[in-house]
């Protein structure tokens, strides 16, 4: 990843091993569902603030649920470099999904 006037590659502490391709995949997947989640979330708050008469908040929800789609979009593409599914990516992606969120991300 390269960021607009750093020429250094910065990134931030996975809880996988950099070398598990199957679990980075499967990590990956799982950021995918869950910003998924997300999206269906927003989706019900912008119909519950335009209920309240919160129409800009509203639009300014609806605004953000695009910007969702398009991150989604983009990460479903990255998926389509993963390894054809194994049992290991399977596995990967089920253990992943049932740990705390506090133990895969810091601070999510």
């Amino acid at each position: 990843m390269h960021h607009e006037g750093s020429s250094t590659l910065h990134h931030q502490s996975l809880p996988i091993p950099a070398s598990d391709i199957p679990t980075t995949f499967a990590y990956l997947n799982y950021l995918l569902e869950h910003n998924e989640h997300h999206s269906e979330e927003l989706h019900a708050l912008g119909h519950q603030l335009d209920d309240l008469g919160f129409s800009q908040a509203a639009e300014a929800v609806e605004a953000a649920m695009h910007h969702y789609a398009k991150g989604n979009a983009e990460l479903a593409h990255a998926l389509k470099e993963a390894p054809a599914t194994t049992d290991k990516t399977s596995a990967a992606h089920d253990e992943l999904r049932a740990t705390p969120a506090p133990n895969r991300i810091k601070g999510e």
